[in-house]
């Protein structure tokens, strides 16, 4: 089976987006968690690059 962390995003978004306010972001070099602020309304989870095991850790971090 070949993970994509584009389906975690999506899965992600399905599941605790409108609860939490909060959505998974990757992309970034660092990880990181931003709050919502004026610029953006929702808190923001980002993982480094588009791996998908950083965002299982970001996801575990958060909790």
């Amino acid at each position: 089976m070949t993970y994509d962390c584009h389906d975690l995003i999506r899965l992600f978004a399905d599941c605790f987006a409108s609860e939490f306010n909060t959505r998974l972001v990757g992309g970034a070099p660092e990880p990181v968690y931003l709050p919502a602020d004026a610029n953006e309304p929702m808190h923001r989870i980002i993982f480094t690059l588009d791996y998908y095991r950083s965002a299982l850790h970001e996801l575990h971090a958060s909790l």
